[in-house]
């Protein structure tokens, strides 16, 4: 039976945070795992620019006094979360968009083979929703059944033709080719898309059957 986006969100649960890419353990409240909850795929939690696995806390804490158990869960720590100035240039304890999309393609097989699920549901916040997106789109779609994203700017932070390497432009390639073709999400992985008041608000993405924006 196919889960729904609202389904997906209300749904609790938490997990290890692991060193490495993934960090420490995590105590939180635990609740009986409803019906609803044992049909939810694993989710996998994608922080920020810059930020760490531990800005998930409070929602592992309230997801599994829900109910969806703790090894259901997994929050990724990206090696190095801040972003590149210049997305091609090489630069020191900062990541490329394919850094990130290498990541999060291992955290997604890891928390496969620890779980023995064919799919996994990703929630991501700000830059993580480029590796969300990015990770979908050029290469593990099939892995993805949900895709949550969380006040990320889609179309850029700035939109000028300076720095245009940089991955937060409108006009860079990174994001140019990320939202290329008729509809912004892809198909075969359900997309909800939750928005900030502050940016991003000037255009759409295109809806595509079964996803919303």
């Amino acid at each position: 039976m196919g889960i729904s986006r609202r389904a997906l969100l209300g749904a609790a649960g938490t997990v290890p945070l692991w060193s490495g890419g993934l960090a420490g353990s995590v105590l939180a409240q635990s609740a009986p795992a409803s019906q609803t909850v044992s049909e939810i795929p694993p989710i996998l939690l994608v922080h920020g620019n810059g930020d760490h696995a531990a800005l998930w806390m409070t929602t592992l804490w309230r997801l599994e006094s829900n109910g969806v158990p703790r090894g259901r869960m997994l929050a990724i720590n990206f090696t190095d979360p801040l972003a590149r100035s210049d997305d091609a240039v090489a630069q020191e304890n900062r990541s490329s968009t394919a850094d990130q999309r290498r990541e999060l393609a291992e955290a997604i097989g890891d928390l496969k083979r620890r779980t023995g699920a064919s799919r996994v549901a990703l929630v991501g916040n700000s830059r993580g929703g480029y590796a969300i997106r990015n990770v979908i789109k050029n290469g593990s779609g099939a892995d993805v059944s949900h895709a949550v994203l969380c006040g990320v700017p889609n179309h850029g932070v700035f939109d000028w033709e300076d720095n245009r390497g940089n991955e937060f432009n409108g006009r860079g390639p990174f994001l140019r080719e990320l939202n290329a073709g008729e509809t912004e999400v892809t198909s075969g992985t359900a997309f909800l898309t939750l928005r900030s008041e502050g940016m991003d608000n000037r255009r759409r993405p295109c809806r595509q059957a079964g996803h919303a924006d």
